[in-house]
């Protein structure tokens, strides 16, 4: 299997000329505690009254801002953080869909907040669409968008050693990617995929069926756009750059654990996750897969409060661990 172990000289640069200065800053008030009334008095065994306390737990105040993590005008980041009073906390970093043609950080924006209320920093890159430089430029951003994170770890109080990344769609194998990608696991600790285009050559081929949908088609026209070629028997170049976008390329067991989640009905089926899954699993590293009733896709997933349960709590006990 082919390894990148280096990062690319893109990559190499927007980390080296990357500076933390916000080009957009917000500030939340604090959440004020709930407090109860007055204590509840219930009868206990024996007649005894039980008196309940009122624990009241205030969180440090979310801050978010944007960040320049590279040159170009897409390389911004949204950061959510409450820095803790003592030690460092381990960090998420998300990355959107939208067939690496559209869609933007923002629609991470209530599912970040969220997190950080479970004791996490997020970080919300956007990364140049191929409509304004085709793979593996995206790639290189998502490994530029996580370098900036652990450059400027001790601003945020982040753990290096305990970063998650979480996609969705395009934006899960982008994710899927970065934990497969060169040595995996030193990058991060953990991948979580919803409905990841993990096969782009299966959502190429499925889109030019005559009964594929208008989701399928699309997705078609994306792949084509994203490797800028149309795969051809013959055409070797292209069949590479379809290779090259496909996170199984790459898979080793070096590569970090992943939890998958599909729904049974979408566009972008669990095939094109079960091939990577299985190696995986045959290397030794620990790969999970879910498919979910249903139809929605991507991010949506996490509207099903069995599915964000089956998240949160697989990040936590990947990312809440000291390594």
């Amino acid at each position: 299997m082919r390894k990148a172990l280096v990062l690319s000289a893109a990559v190499a640069a927007a980390y080296a000329t990357s500076a933390l200065t916000p080009a957009y800053s917000e500030t939340f008030p604090r959440r004020e505690p709930v407090v109860p009334a007055a204590p509840a008095a219930t009868a206990g065994l024996g007649g005894q009254v039980d008196t309940a306390e009122a624990f009241i737990v205030t969180l440090p105040r979310l801050q978010q801002k944007t960040y320049s993590y590279g040159a170009q005008r897409e390389q911004q980041m949204d950061a959510y953080w409450r820095a803790p009073l003592k030690g460092t906390q381990p960090a998420i970093v998300l990355l959107h869909g939208g067939y690496w043609l559209q869609g933007d950080k923002s629609s991470w924006r209530d599912v970040a907040r969220r997190l950080t209320g479970r004791g996490y920093a997020v970080f919300a890159p956007d990364y140049r669409l191929s409509g304004v430089a085709p793979w593996p430029a995206q790639r290189d951003d998502a490994e530029a968008a996580l370098a900036f994170v652990k450059r400027h770890a001790g601003h945020f109080k982040v753990d290096t050693s305990r970063i998650v990344v979480l996609g969705s769609s395009a934006g899960g194998q982008l994710a899927t990617m970065l934990g497969t990608y060169g040595s995996g696991e030193q990058r991060v600790r953990g991948v979580v995929a919803l409905s990841p285009v993990n096969s782009p050559y299966l959502g190429y081929v499925d889109g030019g069926a005559a009964t594929a949908s208008s989701a399928s088609a699309k997705l078609r026209r994306a792949v084509k756009q994203l490797i800028g070629c149309t795969p051809e028997a013959g055409d070797l170049t292209c069949w590479h750059r379809m290779e090259d976008v496909a996170p199984a390329t790459y898979a080793s067991a070096d590569d970090a654990p992943v939890l998958i989640m599909h729904s049974a009905d979408e566009f972008v089926p669990a095939a094109h996750s079960t091939g990577l899954v299985s190696t995986l699993r045959g290397l030794g590293v620990q790969a999970t897969m879910h498919v979910v009733p249903g139809a929605v896709h991507g991010a949506g997933i996490l509207g099903n409060a069995t599915a964000w349960r089956t998240v949160v709590s697989w990040i936590d006990s990947v990312a809440k661990t000291k390594a």
